[in-house]
């Protein structure tokens, strides 16, 4: 463990997902992603990342940072991420689809274009049911 990544991960989540949201951060947090070991990259999901997937997902620089964990996670975490844009969040009507709204998104749409090219196709199937 560096200390630059322990510095990293030990940010509180309000600066974590500022740097998400930043148009510059977010590259930085992508190579964290990039380049850490699969233990250090679960730390970083579980410690920021995981409750804001929705969120981040539908902003303009956040979505990059998803499609990315997307990428480097181990499907266990994947699945999780893919399950949180199934459930949504608080600032969604009564009866609206999360999925589908984040389909119709311009910047969510990416994140779950990524999601179907990295998650087994059943594995798909029975989140989305």
């Amino acid at each position: 463990r560096t200390p630059l990544f322990e510095e990293f991960v030990g940010s509180s989540t309000a600066d974590m997902l500022a740097l998400c949201r930043h148009a510059f951060g977010n590259y930085v947090v992508q190579k964290f992603l990039a380049c850490c070991t699969p233990d250090q990259c679960q730390r970083i999901f579980r410690n920021h990342l995981v409750d804001h997937i929705y969120s981040l997902s539908l902003h303009q620089y956040g979505c990059r940072v998803v499609q990315k964990a997307f990428a480097v996670l181990p499907l266990a975490q994947q699945l999780a991420m893919f399950a949180k844009l199934c459930q949504g969040d608080e600032s969604l009507a009564d009866g609206a689809s999360p999925l589908m709204a984040c389909c119709l998104h311009q910047h969510g749409n990416h994140v779950v274009q990524k999601a179907v090219t990295c998650l087994p196709a059943e594995r798909l199937q029975s989140l989305v049911d």
